[in-house]
């Protein structure tokens, strides 16, 4: 062989390891962008980089105790650990913002109800639209010398409405006393009877709620005070 074919095809080889090269290197670009994809992620794991934490509050009206958990979109794609839901409590779940689905089932496991979400801010989760729900504007009560007699009304929740979606910087949960200071917009949400979301009902609405938000005042008062008398043995 003469010295320009052995020098052509050296240059032939050569070429032939930057194109394995290159392969090798467009495929491990690929599979460290799909691998992501494929569980949930985003293509090179971008939802983890750009998402933020969107939290869910679960609330279960009922007397059955029911499962959620989270499951993330892609072909081999996981789920959340399942968090139960007892009788008539309210209950957090977690998730990246984007899209998701929201799995509610039975005791047994059984899937009761399927929700696609794409959430960008937390979320509030009536299982089967089953709770009939107010949600109330706190904000004028902070850092307010002339605060409103009565509390306004921001939303209803009717019956067979399942996600809300929070807007508030804090949210008073059902069931909970208001914080004593809190910045921002503050959102109460709570459930009532049904017939007291109707529009004629508002007054009776309203009424309801400083009642609400009064004898929780009045229990945590007392509950201090019994800690208060424990501690000094009066």
């Amino acid at each position: 062989m003469s010295d320009e074919d052995e020098f052509s095809e050296f240059q032939s080889e050569v070429r032939r390891k930057r194109l394995r090269l290159i392969a090798l290197v467009a495929l491990v670009i690929t599979a460290i962008g799909i691998l992501p994809w494929l569980i949930g992620f985003g293509f090179l794991g971008s939802r983890l980089v750009f998402s933020k934490k969107v939290t869910i509050y679960a609330i279960n009206t009922s007397t059955e105790t029911r499962l959620a958990w989270v499951e993330m979109p892609g072909p081999f794609a996981g789920r959340s650990a399942r968090t139960e839901l007892a009788p008539n409590s309210l209950q957090r779940l977690t998730s990246l913002s984007g899209r998701f689905d929201l799995v509610l089932a039975d005791d047994d496991g059984a899937e009761l109800e399927r929700t696609s979400l794409n959430a960008r801010d937390d979320i509030f989760y009536n299982p089967l639209g089953e709770a009939c729900l107010a949600v109330f504007d706190l904000t004028p009560f902070y850092g307010n010398p002339n605060a409103p007699e009565e509390i306004p009304i921001l939303d209803r929740i009717p019956q067979g409405t399942a996600i809300y979606e929070i807007t508030a910087d804090t949210l008073v949960l059902p069931r909970r006393l208001n914080p004593q200071r809190a910045a921002g917009a503050v959102h109460w949400i709570e459930d009532f009877g049904c017939d007291l979301l109707e529009p004629d009902q508002a007054g009776y609405l309203e009424m309801r709620a400083a009642l609400k938000l009064q004898e929780r005042y009045e229990q945590a008062l007392e509950h201090q005070q019994e800690l208060e008398r424990a501690r000094t043995g009066g």
